[in-house]
């Protein structure tokens, strides 16, 4: 989520909003592998064990390398459909445009032919911003990078004075004395102001397991991008689940229903931060539903409401999930999830 106010700004990646004040997401599978992680392609600066924050024990190289590919192959579609040429085998991956983009075409089903009417401009906005996450990923964008796992690392402050003067880094812009709290990260130097509570309903450190001011816990959030700090951090839950490679060679046997928001995995979620990660213009943008009810677009229906309901007309670039559901969609190609997002008999 991309959360502004007068205070900060946040990005997170969620999949149900029930607290305003932070993006929430509930993951799917429950497997935790248990690989000690370094920085990735000397792209990364992690956090050093045993201070809090590290990423050993999660594996963060099978994580970030499932994002490149995940990158790579939303490239190569858009690139497709850019160059023309496109024939009836093609027509899932322009409808996957279509879901995930505004896309529109034009079949002649005779001639063997498809042609790209409108949203061309909308593509090329995507390709753009999918090859500015993968020259950083892959090491030819230079970046301070920064990575961290689980929210360990963070102090919390009751005021800015617990943690001394401005930190050698700047901190995130608008933090105030009246601020209930600060986080502050000794190793990354970084400070913003706390918005979560603990257990009891107090204000505290509690980025990855949220509460109300209840004491009421809420779904927990599988990342967190501070773009100002180059800072990504990965909550434990992003983490759960299966490998691409995994979620490639399982297609055959998916059962008829099987949602592709149920196919994510833990590059997905590092895709998702990435896009908020390259700048403050990639959002979790608030749609309404036809019951008036306010929600973030995230997963399949998100990302299609965005393509589609003229509302959105435009925006679906700037909705970080649309990235995800795309790449994971022409991935997972062998399953056309164009239509409902979910496989079909």
């Amino acid at each position: 989520m991309k959360l502004f106010n007068s205070c900060f700004l946040l990005s997170a990646i969620s999949m149900t909003i029930p607290y305003s004040s932070l993006a929430i997401a509930t993951t799917t599978t429950a497997t935790s592998p248990a690989t000690a992680a370094g920085p990735v392609g000397g792209v990364w600066s992690t956090i050093p064990s045993p201070q809090g924050g590290n990423c050993d024990g999660y594996d963060v190289d099978t994580m970030v390398n499932d994002a490149k590919t995940l990158a790579q192959n939303a490239i190569t579609a858009i690139q497709k459909m850019l160059n023309g040429g496109l024939k009836n085998a093609d027509k899932t991956l322009v409808e996957t445009a279509f879901t995930s983009w505004g896309v529109n075409y034009r079949q002649i089903s005779f001639l063997n032919k498809i042609w790209i009417t409108s949203g061309q401009d909308t593509l090329q906005t995507a390709l753009s911003n999918y090859q500015n996450v993968l020259n950083i990923l892959g090491g030819s964008t230079s970046t301070r990078a920064r990575l961290m796992c689980t929210d360990a690392g963070w102090k919390y402050a009751n005021k800015l004075g617990d943690v001394g003067q401005t930190p050698p880094d700047d901190p995130l812009p608008g933090i105030t004395p009246a601020q209930p709290g600060f986080s502050w990260n000794p190793y990354f130097s970084v400070l913003i102001p706390d918005i979560e509570y603990d257990s009891s309903g107090q204000y505290g450190s509690s980025i990855c397991t949220p509460y109300n001011s209840k004491g009421q816990q809420l779904s927990r959030p599988d990342g967190i991008t501070w773009w100002q700090a180059s800072l990504i951090m990965m909550c434990a839950g992003a983490f759960n689940g299966k490998t691409l490679s995994d979620r490639i060679s399982s297609q055959s046997s998916l059962a008829v229903g099987t949602s592709l928001d149920s196919q994510q995995v833990p590059g997905g979620v590092f895709l998702h931060e990435m896009m908020h990660f390259i700048g403050q213009n990639i959002i979790d943008v608030v749609i309404t539903m036809d019951n008036g009810s306010k929600v973030k677009a995230y997963g399949f229906d998100g990302s299609l409401m965005m393509a589609v309901n003229p509302d959105y007309a435009g925006k679906a670039v700037s909705n970080a999930d649309n990235y995800r559901n795309f790449a994971m969609a022409v991935t997972l190609s062998d399953i056309d999830w164009s239509e409902t997002g979910t496989k079909q008999s």
